[in-house]
């Protein structure tokens, strides 16, 4: 399994998901994270399932970078060959920068493009955690309607952009070699199957 094999450790604890959820049967998810667990509580790592347009997705194994003793709060960091045809405008031989920190009170996660230590890309997801009602899964369903075929639909419109400026992109079909997706998107239904984990 996956997370036993980089980490040594099987996690046999809670195993947390922060990803996009179903909605009227469409889903599109460009990243999930999974964020593993001993059954103290104490975190392991953190696990970033990359999505493409294309149904496919790829695990990446993000190691604990820090944590205080006994606490469930902990910070997450890896930088790692991409890889991956995510875009047509970011070679598959940059590599991600991981930074992550364990969902609390507040949220901080940051996935950036880099080569030679410059950061090409730059992406980040920030907010602050409210409780799961009824009330507000309908008050964000009213305020961000079809949020998953919006992230779809604003994916291919700043393509289109792109395009039009002529910025250099690359064809999936350039590098080969250097594409290494791990589960298609169907056969995948997150990492489960994958990863040889369950969620808890």
């Amino acid at each position: 399994d996956l997370v036993a094999s980089e980490t040594g450790q099987r996690p046999d604890g809670p195993i947390r998901l922060l990803t996009h959820l179903r909605y009227f049967g469409h889903v599109f998810n460009p990243v999930s994270f999974y964020f593993c667990t001993r059954a103290s509580g104490e975190p392991i790592c953190a696990v970033a399932e990359v999505g493409n347009t294309f149904g496919e997705l790829k695990p990446y194994v993000v190691p604990l970078e820090g944590a205080q003793s006994g606490s469930t709060e902990a910070s997450f960091r890896c930088v790692v060959p991409k890889h991956y045809y995510v875009s047509p405008f970011t070679a598959l031989d940059v590599c991600f920068d991981f930074r992550l920190e364990t969902p609390g009170p507040r949220l901080r996660i940051a996935v950036n493009d880099v080569r030679d230590g410059r950061n090409l890309l730059i992406t980040t997801l920030s907010g602050l955690r409210r409780p799961l009602t009824d009330r507000e899964i309908l008050r964000l369903s009213l305020r961000y309607p079809l949020v998953t075929l919006k992230v779809i639909t604003a994916i291919h419109w700043q393509a289109l952009r792109l395009w039009l400026k002529r910025v250099p992109w690359y064809a999936k079909s350039d590098r080969r070699d250097l594409h290494h997706a791990s589960v298609s998107r169907h056969a995948g239904e997150h990492l489960e199957g994958a990863l040889g984990l369950r969620l808890q």
